[in-house]
């Protein structure tokens, strides 16, 4: 496994994670996330709580198979982006997906983030899909924990950096 493999492994993991926690992290906030679903007709409301009890299970399931170094963590990954981003957007949705438990998002991002966000996932769990040996030296897996730790970080809050920029960015205009 070499220390990009390990990287991209571990930043899915915490992002994954992080997506299954903040919507499911205790019944209010799964109840939210199911009555979010609504902005998708094909989804019926009798199944709006499975189907958003099943999201959080696939992304938690996903992080363990990730940090198990499974090949089935990148492959769900991709196949799991292509699906979200797909009827997030066939929804009208992307610049306010819900993906980290959010119901609203006063910081939503716009679509072209939200698409550019996902499509850097995809190419993450490609990296991460790639076959690889045994694990790098300590210090180089410490190095990729770390950089996939603060890399996890930005990409849960990239909406609210996004927001926070642009308001700054406006305000220092005036």
């Amino acid at each position: 496994m070499t220390t990009l493999h390990l990287t991209a492994r571990l930043l899915l993991a915490v992002v994954f994670a992080a997506a299954a926690a903040t919507k499911g992290r205790n019944r209010r906030k799964l109840a939210e996330f199911a009555a979010g679903l609504r902005s998708f007709p094909w989804i019926a409301p009798r199944l709006r709580t499975a189907t958003a009890v099943s999201v959080v299970a696939v992304e938690a399931a996903t992080t363990v198979l990730l940090l198990a170094d499974q090949e089935a963590g990148p492959v769900l990954v991709i196949g799991m982006l292509a699906v979200f981003t797909a009827t997030t957007v066939a929804a009208g949705r992307a610049a306010d997906c819900q993906c980290f438990g959010a119901p609203t998002a006063p910081a939503a991002g716009s679509t072209a983030l939200f698409l550019t966000r996902n499509t850097a996932l995809g190419c993450t769990a490609v990296v991460a899909a790639l076959p690889c040996g045994g694990m790098p030296p300590l210090p180089l897996a410490v190095a990729a924990a770390a950089t996939a730790a603060v890399l996890g970080v930005l990409v849960i809050g990239l909406d609210d950096i996004v927001h926070l920029l642009r308001t700054t960015l406006s305000s220092s205009a005036r």
